[in-house]
């Protein structure tokens, strides 16, 4: 096999892919999520590039090569040619990394974890972020994500830890007292309230236990219970019903 790095061109790009005979079926938002990278400049040059068999056919790759054509812009990618046709059958047949693990491995962060992820992933939705915009968000919401993570330290079953942690950590973001945020988790994880300004945490909790699926919209109707269960709770509102609200009282979305 021959091995080379190539700066490939849109053009370059096509050429490929008029090599495309045989190959399984490609993902638009894969190929959205690739342009996108590599758009912002934030594509990496690695061991997984574009494959050629010995025919001249392309092996792997295809995706990639179709991020450069819709990016516009010309990427450093490995190119290896001569494989044979037999190895086909091994090739992106192994289990994928994490987002988690490529940062673990590559020492990029040391205190993320998954619980942070899941949440930052629930708030980007539907866009889905790269592994470098997750650590950008990171780094710019440390003191935030962190205290999150400190408040509610624990899991309970039916209670979605990343929609519990978006809360917290939006609520903290917009400068909820940390001391209500601890408590205000202390109930809702025990289920025990002590005052009747806490009735509003056990409906919260009350909301997760009758609805235990975790779809992407489920989640969300979560999160907006949980944010007006702490929004009314740090202001000691007397609420007796749990409302889907139909605006979110810490708002994300320009977050990202």
């Amino acid at each position: 096999m021959k091995f080379d790095v190539l700066n490939i061109t849109p053009d370059m790009a096509k050429k490929m892919l008029d090599k495309n005979i045989v190959n399984r079926a490609m993902s638009d938002r894969r190929i959205g999520s690739y342009a996108e990278l590599m758009k912002n400049g934030d594509w990496s040059l690695t061991h997984q590039g574009v494959a050629f068999y010995e025919d001249g056919t392309l092996a792997d790759g295809q995706q990639r090569l179709s991020g450069i054509i819709r990016a516009g812009v010309p990427v450093e990618m490995l190119v290896v040619r001569g494989l044979k046709k037999a190895q086909s059958i091994h090739i992106d047949t192994h289990r994928p990394r994490s987002k988690m693990d490529g940062i673990k491995i590559g020492g990029l962060n040391g205190w993320i974890t998954s619980k942070h992820i899941g949440l930052i992933n629930l708030l980007s939705a539907p866009k889905r972020l790269s592994t470098e915009e997750i650590l950008s968000f990171a780094d710019d919401m440390e003191v935030h994500l962190m205290a999150a993570t400190d408040c509610f330290v624990t899991n309970r079953r039916h209670l979605n830890p990343s929609v519990i942690l978006a809360a917290l950590m939006l609520a903290h973001f917009y400068g909820e007292n940390i001391k209500k945020l601890r408590r205000f988790s202390e109930v809702l994880l025990s289920g025990v309230s002590e005052s009747p300004d806490e009735k509003v945490i056990i409906l919260a909790r009350e909301a997760f236990m009758r609805n235990t699926n975790n779809g992407e919209s489920d989640k969300i109707d979560k999160l907006l219970k949980t944010q007006k269960a702490i929004h009314a709770y740090c202001r000691g509102e007397n609420v007796t019903r749990l409302y889907l609200p139909k605006e979110a009282s810490y708002p994300y979305e320009d977050l990202f």
